[in-house]
């Protein structure tokens, strides 16, 4: 069986990736934080309605997602928008007090050199985003790579939309996550040009 990379595009899709998110989560005391509790145990936020998502998936189940978050002026997702608001997901709080566009800059112990960074690509006119939230299907969370060959997907597939300016990302991955860096510095991303790549990985968030 071959595995599909694909968007996660549709209600129905995105039920699911929400509910997988939750239980990834909710799972570990880390992570359970970070998550606005709701009757439908739907891990959804805020940032999800700047974001794009994808998803690699064996006919048609799912083995894991990830996110990628974009500036408010570039990306407002209507459908997620709309699937919070019918839900009631959304409050004052979660639109319109949230912070900076971007989740990692909203942590408290962001580094003074990541935020020069990440400014310094801003103001250059760069097309920033994050990409996060990594989450895989229970079923196959012993595959550790998964995630990143989301991300990997991801980003190429932001590359290929045909932006013209450059591109920066920033990878947010809690470090709980099993050979993190090895798996960077083994160069998945090797091969995807005009884009600069920094990594998150914060300990006390």
């Amino acid at each position: 069986m071959d595995a599909i990379f694909r968007e996660v595009v549709g209600t129905k899709d995105r039920i699911e990736m929400f509910k997988i998110r939750y239980l990834n989560y909710s799972s570990e005391v880390a992570t359970a934080k970070f998550l606005s509790k709701n009757d439908l145990s739907l891990d959804i936020d805020s940032f999800d309605v700047n974001s794009r998502f994808f998803g690699l998936f064996i006919d048609d189940e799912p083995l894991g997602y990830a996110r990628l978050t974009f500036d408010s002026k570039i990306l407002f997702n209507h459908d997620v928008f709309k699937f919070g608001e019918y839900h009631n997901l959304w409050g004052k709080k979660n639109i319109s007090n949230r912070g900076y566009d971007f989740p990692f800059l909203n942590y408290p112990c962001v580094p003074d050199q990541l935020l020069v960074e990440f400014f310094r690509f801003r103001d250059a006119g760069y097309t920033i985003f994050e990409a996060g939230r990594l989450a895989s299907n229970p079923k196959f969370r012993h595959l550790a790579s998964i995630g990143f060959s989301i991300l990997e997907g991801g980003i190429s597939a932001v590359l290929a939309s045909g932006l013209d300016s450059p591109v920066a990302a920033f990878i947010n991955c809690f470090p709980i996550m099993p050979n993190t860096m090895s798996i960077l510095d083994l160069n998945l991303f090797m091969g995807l040009k005009h884009i600069y790549l920094t990594m998150i990985c914060l300990n006390n968030r």
